[in-house]
């Protein structure tokens, strides 16, 4: 499956199980509040991520299936606003491949 695929996938079984309002499944009239939302949404998925590595074993089928839950949160996100994920990650990571080694020196 590539990802426009997986954008479609993730939006109409959204739409299927009522996860959108009707103005967002059609794609009409989708608010910047509603966008946040969904934002949150994936915020939470990364933070079940988290709480996975957190457990005295770790479970990688466990973190990796709450990985899943962000990409699938994010390309139902990406498919609702028209949004060609897969043009814009080629971009992005073209464009991460022209900056200097550990660009910002920002530390974690």
């Amino acid at each position: 499956m590539n990802i426009k695929q997986i954008q479609k996938e993730a939006f109409d079984h959204a739409v299927k199980c009522g996860f959108h309002p009707s103005e967002v499944a059609d794609k009409s009239d989708v608010s910047t509040l509603y966008i946040s939302s969904r934002i949150a949404l994936v915020h939470s998925e990364l933070s079940e991520a988290l709480e996975e590595t957190r457990n005295e074993e770790f479970d990688v089928d466990a973190f990796a299936f709450e990985l899943a839950d962000v990409v699938i949160r994010v390309a139902d996100l990406a498919e609702m606003l028209n949004i060609d994920l897969d043009h814009y990650i080629t971009e992005k990571i073209a464009k991460n491949k022209t900056r200097e080694y550990q660009h910002g020196r920002r530390r974690l």
